[in-house]
């Protein structure tokens, strides 16, 4: 078949399809439309002219655009455009069901997550409550009930810490042991430790623990801190935060020592800046044998009832309370503390008279320090002999208003090494026994009220003696010569007394002597030369006696004498000042110093 009829049969197919429509792979313009379209996708084809009736031929006065499609043919593309639609409603379905699954997982998780949370959170309130209520059960005989309740007592806020923040103890072992709180040699009580470490608390709480300097100053070391770890929780007197304190063991507290056993036997908080009251749960700590709380500022009275305080520390050997503000009386339950040997309470406030029975039953009593308690009166020195106190080594009581006298039988208490007694209201004679205390090194007993004291001449045997000092208008005869045998002698004062007769020329044996004063008293003559010897001396104090003569110029060779206070019937040719003034400064040495009255 030629190539024109194949052609002619193509138009007539192309004419055919125009009367019956749009062919689907054509596209038809009319006249003058303007076509546009992409040149790569689209070709145009002007459809062949047909016969007119005339015999003259035209083109069609429209024309047939052939669409070609990049793959071929529109079809093709239709099915591809609707598989894509399809795909992406399915794509869209399926993350619609995706989004739905995700929101109920993540939904259904949430809820589980938050009755986890809810039940972990009933469960630990469960766990608190149990835990509060039987700590509070297990100290409930030990504090008064009532100071659970207020939050600012140092019981609330130490129950709170023990409940929230120790994780040493356990609710079932301190239910089962409640009993065995106090008195327990089973170290593994729980219950035994409960009270170690409530006592101790309460301590810290009451008394500002949190600004003891230790804590302040060195505060993430171990041995100085205090078990006190997250208690901020609670309180915001706590700013001391760490975990580990939470799991120490009570021994290793700020100034806590154990035995063996792991009981608390000593407790030193000796100037770490205490400011409040000495709790009565002290008294838990009933293994305690060394108990220090002496140079701070606690106030209050010393915690002492028939059941609780201080008094139920039955191995107590030392309580040092010194140099604080206390007040009060000393109760009659000291008497409990039968095991005590040293008893430190000076420079405090505390008043009234001393329990003279229950004093009498600190039977190993060794030193008894007293001073500076301006009103605590009592016969002290006869409560010594009345117990006796046999291994009794020191009596202070300076500045008090202690009364009674020296007892006859005082050589009872010989193991005596130092008896200070200024400035208080002992009074009556002085008894022999007291020169064969051999072991004693001091006594000292200015403005003591004695009657018809004098000297003897056994005062020779106290040869360990370093200090002797005693002055009053009491104080009589002369001074013998036996007190040159007191070789150890650093301070002789026998002053403001009615001592007459000459100085003993054997003082001048005393090289070791610092300091000596018989000023305001009745002697006569004049200096010995033997004083010369005493190169030692620091001051020398003749002031106010009827002495006359020269004071030797060996004297005034001395390197440390510092003052020289002599009367004025006395010359002193190397003083530059006069009696009245009463000072030394050495005529060739323009650079020392002066010491006036």
């Amino acid at each position: 078949m030629s190539a024109v009829v194949q052609e002619q049969r193509r138009v007539e197919d192309l004419t055919s399809s125009d009367q019956q429509g749009p062919h689907p792979y054509v596209l038809t313009l009319e006249p003058n439309q303007e076509l546009r379209m992409n040149p790569i996708l689209y070709t145009m084809e002007e459809a062949p002219a047909q016969q007119l009736e005339d015999g003259s031929s035209s083109h069609s006065s429209s024309c047939h655009v052939k669409l070609l499609s990049s793959c071929g043919c529109l079809g093709q593309t239709a099915r591809t455009r609707q598989r894509r639609s399809l795909m992406l409603l399915g794509a869209f379905m399926l993350l619609s069901v995706f989004a739905l699954v995700y929101t109920f997982v993540v939904t259904k998780k949430k809820e589980d997550d938050r009755t986890k949370r809810q039940n972990e959170a009933a469960a630990r309130l469960a766990y608190y409550r149990d835990r509060f209520v039987a700590l509070r059960t297990a100290l409930g005989n030990y504090s008064k009930p009532f100071l659970f309740y207020d939050p600012n007592s140092a019981q609330s806020k130490a129950l709170q810490w023990l409940v929230f923040k120790d994780e040493i103890l356990e609710v079932q072992q301190i239910t089962q042991e409640l009993d065995q709180v106090v008195d327990s040699n089973n170290t593994n009580n729980s219950a035994f430790r409960l009270a170690q470490r409530y006592a101790y608390m309460v301590l810290y709480f009451e008394c500002g623990g949190q600004d003891w300097f230790s804590l302040v100053e060195a505060p993430t070391t171990k041995k100085n801190i205090a078990n006190v770890a997250g208690a901020a929780a609670i309180s915001n007197e706590l700013t001391i935060l760490n975990e580990q304190w939470i799991r120490m063991h009570e021994c290793e507290f700020l100034g806590c020592s154990c035995n063996d056993q792991g009981q608390l036997t000593n407790l030193t908080l000796r100037a770490e800046n205490l400011v409040g009251k000495i709790p009565m749960e002290i008294g838990l700590l009933t293994h305690l044998i060394v108990l220090n709380l002496g140079y701070n500022s606690l106030r209050g009275t010393l915690p002492m009832t028939p059941k609780t305080g201080l008094g139920q520390l039955a191995h107590l050997e030392t309580l040092t309370l010194e140099y604080n503000q206390l007040w009060g009386t000393i109760s009659p339950e000291i008497g409990q503390l039968t095991q005590l040997k040293g008893l430190y309470l000076g420079n405090n406030r505390l008043t009234g008279a001393l329990p003279f029975e229950a004093m009498t039953q600190l039977k190993q009593l060794e030193t008894i320090q007293i001073y500076s308690n301006y009103d605590l009166s009592g016969p002290l020195m006869e409560m010594a002999t009345a117990a006796p106190w046999s291994q009794l080594k020191g009596v202070s009581a300076i500045d008090t208003r202690v009364t009674g006298k020296l007892p006859d039988d005082i050589a009872l208490l010989s193991n005596l090494e130092y008896i200070q007694l200024t400035d208080t209201e002992v009074a009556g004679s002085f008894p022999d026994g007291i020169y064969q205390l051999a072991k004693l090194y001091e006594f000292s007993a200015g403005s003591a009220q004695f009657e018809n004291f004098t000297f003897s001449p056994s005062i020779g045997n106290l040869t360990k003696l370093e200090y002797l000092g005693v002055f009053g208008q009491g104080i009589q005869g002369t001074l013998p010569t036996e007190l040159g045998l007191l070789t150890n002698l650093k301070f002789l004062v026998v002053g403001d007394s009615s001592v007459t007769g000459t100085l003993p020329t054997e003082i001048g044996l005393l090289t070791n002597l610092l300091g000596l004063d018989f000023s305001n008293s009745k002697y006569k003559g004049t200096i010995p030369e033997e004083y010369g010897n005493l190169k030692s001396l620091e001051e020398f104090v003749l002031w106010g006696s009827p002495l006359t003569g020269t004071v030797p110029d060996s004297i005034c060779s001395f390197k440390n004498l510092d003052v020289i206070r002599y009367p004025c019937g006395v010359t002193c040719n190397c003083c530059s000042y006069d009696c009245q003034r009463q000072s030394k400064k050495p005529k060739n040495n323009t650079t020392a110093g002066t010491n006036n009255n």
